[in-house]
């Protein structure tokens, strides 16, 4: 996945720069490019296919869109791929199944609200939760709890994922299934980005 994900900003980067080409600097000997700084770039691609929701987008389109609107713990390189911190500002674990994820101060939604951990931990509920039909599910199913909110078959039997604690406003912490070292590199896909209280308001 994190190998498309390079192709994919690959070709944005290439196109982006024909459109940045395309609308250079006018005429004259100069050869510098120019401009006066009032030229409009372009860039178009084809519609979502799902309302933006992140743990409702798994394909280009959508994902062009919240790579845009949204930050994550981590966000990937467009160059080398590799997971970067973002939002968090640590992640910690002693046996790679219980982390505690510190993010950091300071970040705000469009709204003005506080980007804190209960963000986090909301949105993955609601992305876990089979009652919200969320194509993304999927990504949490390592945090214990997922088998209640999600089962394979028959009604849910928790809301939320006991996997998942609120210690304050600036760390959570997080009990997986098994051991899994590298769990923290899967956090820079869109399916794990926080949600404001007024995406559950409305």
């Amino acid at each position: 996945m994190r190998g498309v994900r390079r192709a994919k900003w690959a070709v944005c980067g290439l196109a982006a720069a024909m459109v940045a080409a395309g609308c250079g600097g006018g005429g004259g000997d100069s050869g510098g490019g120019g401009g006066d700084g009032t030229g409009t770039v372009r860039s178009s691609w084809g519609d979502p296919q799902n309302p933006l929701e992140p743990a409702n987008t798994n394909e280009v389109q959508g994902g062009k869109v919240l790579d845009m609107i949204f930050r994550g713990l981590k966000r990937y390189d467009p160059k080398t791929g590799k997971a970067q911190d973002m939002l968090a500002q640590k992640i910690e674990t002693k046996d790679s199944q219980n982390y505690t994820v510190t993010i950091k101060k300071g970040w705000t939604f469009q709204n003005g609200e506080k980007v804190t951990a209960k963000s986090f931990v909301d949105a993955w509920n609601y992305g876990a939760l089979l009652d919200n039909k969320q194509k993304n599910a999927y990504f949490f199913e390592y945090i214990k709890g997922y088998d209640k909110v999600h089962p394979t078959s028959g009604k849910v039997s928790a809301k939320t994922l006991s996997g998942l604690q609120v210690k304050n406003d600036t760390t959570f912490t997080v009990q997986l299934t098994q051991k899994f070292s590298t769990w923290p590199e899967t956090l820079g896909y869109a399916a794990f980005a926080p949600l404001p209280r007024a995406f559950f308001e409305n």
